[in-house]
Order: C-alpha cells, then sequence, then structure tokens
C-alpha cells in the first residue's frame, strides 16, 4: 500500500483499489476471520498499545482532551467533480465509524460499496478521526488481508482545537510504514489552514453545533504536493470529517446522507 497520510486519503485509495486489482497480502490476517466479527478486530488490533510510545505521549501531551460521543456512524456518498477516468463512477457508498477510546483517539471503520456490493473496509487507529496512526486496508474479493502501516515517527505536531473556532495554520511532519519495517521511512508533510466556520447542520441536519474548515494539503518526502482536501471539525464532537479531495486523478465531494450517534 502506498505510504498512508489522513483519513481522506484511505478513502481515495479505497476508490482506486477498486480498479487496481491486488497487493501483497499478509496471510495472518485471513479476510473471512475479519469479516467474522469486524469490531472486536477493530478493538482488538487498532488501539494505542499498537503505536509507538513516543507517539501517543506526544499526541497526549499536546492535546488531554477527549471527543463528544460513544459511537457515530455517518453515511458517505462520494460525488466526482472530477476524473480523470473515460468511464463514470458506479454507485459508491461510504459506511465511516467513529468509535471513541479514550482521549483524542477514534477508531474508524470506513466500509465502501459499489453498485450495491460490499467492496472493500479500512480499519484505522486516529487521532480526531483526522490523522492516520494505524491503518490497515481489507479488499474484500482477496483471501488475506494487505499489511497494516502504522506510524513510526511524529517529528513536527499541533494539536487541533475543535472546541472552539480556531486560527492561523499548522503542519503535522510524520513517517509511516509497515509495522514490519524497520528503516528507510519516507516523510509526509499535511498542512493546514483554518477557514471558514458554519453551523454543523450544514454537514447534515443531525448535526449539533458548529464546524469549520480545514483547508489541507498534503506533501511527499520530495516536497511535491500530493492531494489537497477539506475537513470539517465538527466542534460540538472533537472529530473531523473530510468534505473534499482533489489529486492529479480526481476530485471528489463527500456528501454526508445520514448520522447516527450514541
Amino acid at each position: 500500500m502506498p505510504v498512508a497520510m489522513t483519513v481522506s486519503r484511505i478513502r481515495t485509495l479505497a476508490l482506486a483499489s477498486v480498479f487496481l486489482g491486488s497487493h501483497p497480502a499478509d496471510a495472518a490476517d485471513h479476510v473471512k476471520d475479519i469479516l467474522a466479527d469486524k469490531m472486536t478486530y477493530l478493538k482488538g488490533h487498532f488501539s494505542t498499545e499498537a503505536v509507538s510510545r513516543s507517539v501517543v505521549d506526544a499526541i497526549t501531551k499536546a492535546d488531554g482532551g477527549g471527543v463528544n460521543f460513544a459511537r457515530i456512524v455517518f453515511t458517505i456518498v462520494p460525488h466526482f467533480i472530477k476524473s480523470q477516468s473515460a468511464t463514470p463512477a458506479p454507485d459508491y457508498r461510504f459506511t465511516l465509524t467513529y468509535v471513541s477510546i479514550g482521549g483524542p483517539f477514534v477508531d474508524t471503520l470506513d466500509e465502501l460499496s459499489s453498485n450495491g456490493f460490499p467492496a472493500s473496509q479500512t480499519y484505522s487507529l486516529t487521532y480526531r478521526g483526522v490523522l492516520l496512526l494505524d491503518t490497515q486496508y481489507v479488499a474484500l474479493s482477496e483471501h488475506d488481508a494487505r499489511p497494516s502501516s502504522v506510524m513510526k515517527n511524529l517529528k513536527v505536531f499541533s494539536p487541533l482545537n475543535p472546541a472552539a473556532t480556531g486560527s492561523g495554520e499548522f503542519e503535522w511532519r510524520y513517517q509511516m510504514a509497515p509495522h514490519i519495517q524497520i528503516m528507510n521511512f519516507m516523510d509526509t508533510y499535511f498542512h493546514c489552514t483554518y477557514g471558514t466556520a458554519y453551523p454543523a447542520s450544514q454537514v447534515n441536519a443531525r448535526l449539533k453545533g458548529d464546524a469549520q474548515d480545514l483547508d489541507c494539503e498534503a506533501r511527499n518526502d520530495n516536497n511535491i504536493v500530493t492531494g489537497h482536501s477539506t475537513i470539517a471539525l465538527l466542534q460540538y464532537y472533537g472529530v473531523g470529517l473530510t468534505r473534499a479531495r482533489s489529486t492529479a486523478a480526481s476530485t471528489v465531494e463527500f456528501g454526508v446522507e445520514d448520522v447516527q450517534i450514541d
């Protein structure tokens, strides 16, 4: 799998992987076993214990707050504004589940269906639903799940402030690689500027409080911009949600069709 960046990047990879075929598999995780109890798999494999202690400590030292929910389930419909593909995109749907696991850490399960058929799942440990700390893409057509990637080093970090309207800009710089990789890590940069604030009900009528957009760009180890994204910080809930993403291949907006909150 390519180097992971943020939750929005994983959703883009999920769409692309429907067309690109299979990658090398991690035989330790059989897809049928994962599907037998996906929430148990998420809880058991994507905890702060699976990530470097230095990464967890850096985040909790900067952000000791929590989130304001036990579980949120978003039903998301992608709309392709631009695409290099000559064929129309299938009827995609995402079911995105956020589960609070304590402090600013949130487990996520991103499930993609294509033309009404389940296609893939992505399991992740995140910082407030935005920054990936540990992630694994699972293609449901394959026998074994692909290797997961984990954050090896968090070099530059600034906490989000979802409970109040933010200003200015910040950058995250970090390195991710498969769990088994022990050297030759590449830097990833994610730079964001706080933007417009508005009622969260504009994202979906069920959402409380306000939202504020983050206008972000990702850059690779060669300092080349690889994508732009708009992330809505949902202030009442303490998490972010990707609203749009642009890459060299496509521009996609993600509409929130439904929300269920526990």
